[in-house]
């Protein structure tokens, strides 16, 4: 039997980078909102990406590149800027003073831009994974909270005030490939990672026997029916060729049979506890009258998933219905004193006078 870890990292393979991990993990594993982004950032918190970027944090966010602005005019009597020597001499004309007066644009440096908006996203989740485990009511992982406070000092540090208002869109990623510092390559790998599925060496431990048993049947029916698509999310089911998987305990997919469904088939491998006919009863709870098999080893997989493409197959192949002869229509009879009434056409299409 395959690892349950390697189960887990093989559907992971499947994700597609248009779905968010969160969106995907929560149809994987049935779960909410909150306890999704929970599981998602307690994993980029322990990560070694996480760890390198606390370890340095303070010359990283130094290090950022910055971009010039020019400041409003002002008159001093200091040159501590940028002078525009024609608006001084229109102030001051000719006349030589011993107190000068300059016009000063003063530059302001800051520190906004794609390698910003990576590196402070990724701090401000590892300074939430604390908030999220408060809510879920769960204990934090020691590693977390210490890094959790990491990033919330890092953060709210005075001179790093000036990036709260970071927030990456579709463009920052692209916009950091093309800066030429050796802190985009790093940001880069930083939000990489953020954004991965979880491994399955931190998911495995957790998970309810439900919900193992279905990544179990998951991962089996697709490899024995030999489909490579990624899995992509559809509303709260993951689809991945002719198979549909939603979790049972997925309250959200409404008006959708939860399990794993081939071609409209729903398959179900009955529970540890669960005799047979038990499990075959709740099976067809679940379905509500929609076709289904129980398997319960690879072998009734394969012949469940046989079975099926070959009824596909048969389908395709069997001739189409003849069709039916028109019936024929009769014509209303003749309408006295109408001698030249228009003509009604018949089911022929030929046209008999009235």
């Amino acid at each position: 039997m395959v690892a349950l870890e390697q189960v887990i990292d093989s559907l992971n393979a499947r994700h597609h980078p248009r779905d968010t991990s969160e969106r995907w993990l929560s149809c994987l594993l049935g779960l909410g909102d909150t306890e999704t982004r929970r599981i998602l950032r307690n994993a980029f918190a322990r990560s070694d990406e996480v760890r390198e970027l606390l370890e340095n944090g303070e010359e990283t966010l130094a290090s950022i590149p910055r971009n010039t602005v020019q400041g409003e005019a002002e008159q001093s009597s200091s040159l501590n800027g940028a002078v525009s020597w024609g608006a001084t001499a229109a102030i001051s004309g000719q006349a030589i003073s011993t107190n000068p007066t300059f016009v000063i644009r003063p530059i302001d440096h800051t520190r906004q831009g794609p390698i910003a908006d990576l590196l402070v996203t990724s701090l401000r989740e590892v300074s939430n994974a604390g908030l999220l485990a408060r809510r879920s009511g769960v204990m934090l992982d020691p590693v977390v909270r210490e890094r959790s406070r990491a990033a919330k000092r890092l953060l709210s540090a005075p001179e790093n005030r000036a990036l709260a208002g970071a927030s990456p869109n579709r463009r920052t990623r692209a916009d950091a490939r093309r800066v030429r510092h050796p802190l985009g390559a790093f940001a880069l790998r930083v939000d990489a990672r953020r954004r991965e599925p979880v491994s399955g060496s931190v998911l495995a431990p957790d998970l309810d026997r439900v919900t193992r048993q279905q990544l179990r049947l998951l991962h089996l029916v697709l490899e024995l029916a030999r489909v490579h698509d990624p899995l992509l999310v559809d509303e709260m089911a993951l689809v991945a060729g002719p198979i549909r998987y939603v979790h049972p305990r997925n309250h959200g997919a409404r008006n959708q049979v939860r399990g794993i469904s081939v071609r409209n088939v729903l398959l179900d491998a009955p529970e540890p506890d669960q005799t047979r006919g038990e499990a075959w009863a709740a099976l067809q709870r679940r379905a509500a009258g929609a076709p289904c098999r129980l398997v319960t080893n690879g072998e009734e997989v394969a012949a469940a998933l046989s079975d099926i493409f070959a009824r596909d197959q048969r389908a395709d192949a069997a001739p189409p219905m003849e069709r039916r002869s028109p019936t024929p229509v009769t014509p209303p009879p003749p309408i006295a004193g109408r001698p030249n009434a228009p003509a009604v056409p018949t089911s022929a299409g030929a046209a008999e006078p009235r």
